[in-house]
């Protein structure tokens, strides 16, 4: 017997882990994610500030991208993965 099985869109699964991803930030991951436009990269000297070093901003973005939540581009830039 063949059981059909709907799968979803991959814009519905890929928009599912994203919002788990953002449920497990930490505050400071939080904060610098949300500094970040939706569709602009931005360089990282334009997020320091606030509490958030450079050495900070550095190291909370790669566990940003490591989460899949922002992509690093040539430049020093980041933008936000949709």
């Amino acid at each position: 017997q063949q059981v059909l099985v709907e799968e979803q869109p991959k814009s519905d699964e890929g928009a599912r882990e994203r919002e788990e991803a953002l449920s497990q930030l930490c505050e400071e991951e939080r904060l610098l994610y949300e500094r970040l436009p939706k569709g602009r990269a931005v360089h990282m000297d334009e997020l320091v500030g606030d509490g958030l070093t450079a050495q900070k901003v550095m190291s909370k973005s790669t566990m940003l991208e490591v989460k899949g939540l922002i992509k690093f581009l040539p430049g020093g830039r980041i933008i936000r993965v949709e």
